[in-house]
């Protein structure tokens, strides 16, 4: 999920010598990618999307950017990829595993990369996602919910798509959709 952030990852890679090869997003809201079509006019790499979730990226009314000033699609089609679960990504001499995760949209995904899961806006620190957007349902985020923290060890770390990091042992101790 790049957000506005193009300035911070060219600058990250170019400090590092790395080079992007594609851009994973865990959902299709604005806020995840509003940045997006910047990275892929500098960089020549795909973009990656659960299936479910592709028409985000070319639809103001799902992406949330309608209401902005700007409604904001990504441009170019031919660059986005969609993949369903179970699906992997290699990087280098590692797998990101992926785990679809509906509920705050209905194709939404974590990406696990070693001992770290970006989860996007299923969880946060004090709350979990919101499911009054389009394609959001309770009853799914709940499931994704104990899917994810059951599925992980308690010494997991979690990056959330907004706040500070966590535990899988944090947040089965404060979130009350979990059940063991």
């Amino acid at each position: 999920d790049p957000g506005a952030s193009l300035n911070e990852i060219a600058a990250y890679l170019t400090t590092n010598q790395l080079t992007l090869q594609y851009v994973l997003l865990t959902h299709g809201h604005i806020d995840h990618f509003i940045g997006l079509n910047d990275i892929l006019a500098q960089y020549d790499v795909k973009v990656y999307i659960h299936k479910e979730e592709r028409d985000f990226l070319f639809d103001a009314n799902l992406n949330l950017s309608s209401l902005l000033f700007n409604k904001i699609t990504v441009v170019d089609k031919k660059r986005v990829e969609t993949f369903l679960e179970p699906h992997s990504f290699h990087l280098c001499d590692s797998v990101i595993d992926v785990t679809h995760l509906p509920g705050h949209t209905r194709g939404g995904c974590s990406y696990k990369y070693k001992n770290y899961v970006f989860s996007g806006d299923i969880l946060f620190m004090n709350g979990v996602g919101r499911t009054d957007l389009p394609t959001g349902s309770e009853t799914a985020l709940e499931s994704s919910i104990n899917k994810l923290l059951n599925k992980y060890s308690d010494n997991t770390i979690i990056y959330p798509g907004h706040g500070q990091h966590l535990t899988v042992l944090t947040l089965k101790n404060n979130c009350p959709y979990y059940h063991k």
